[in-house]
């Protein structure tokens, strides 16, 4: 992981706040907008986007989300071993206490 998705990561788990300069540093967004712009700018780039061919954005998203799902991929059986084992820690507690 690089540097900015260090801080990312850092900045996610720990739910800090931070400024919009920042976190165009961090590509968290792509540009700082004044709140009476911002409608207009995001209709300006939907136009933009949809003047490609149906095609090429097509592509372009599969391209953009294909790591995501692979890193989802590769986590999920993880996280539902954890699930699983969290899930057998609460039933041996709960069977104890009521046993008592």
């Amino acid at each position: 992981m690089d540097e900015a998705g260090r801080c990312l990561s850092k900045l996610v788990l720990a739910q800090q706040k931070r400024d919009a300069a920042e976190a165009e540093s961090l590509c968290v967004v792509n540009e700082i907008v004044p709140a009476d712009r911002l409608l207009e700018r995001a209709r300006a780039i939907a136009a933009t986007i949809t003047r490609q061919p149906p095609l090429t954005t097509k592509c372009t998203r599969v391209g953009l989300t294909q790591r995501l799902r692979r890193v989802v991929d590769e986590g999920i059986s993880y996280g539902l071993a954890l699930e699983g084992i969290t899930a057998a820690q609460v039933a041996r507690s709960t069977a104890a206490q009521n046993a008592a």
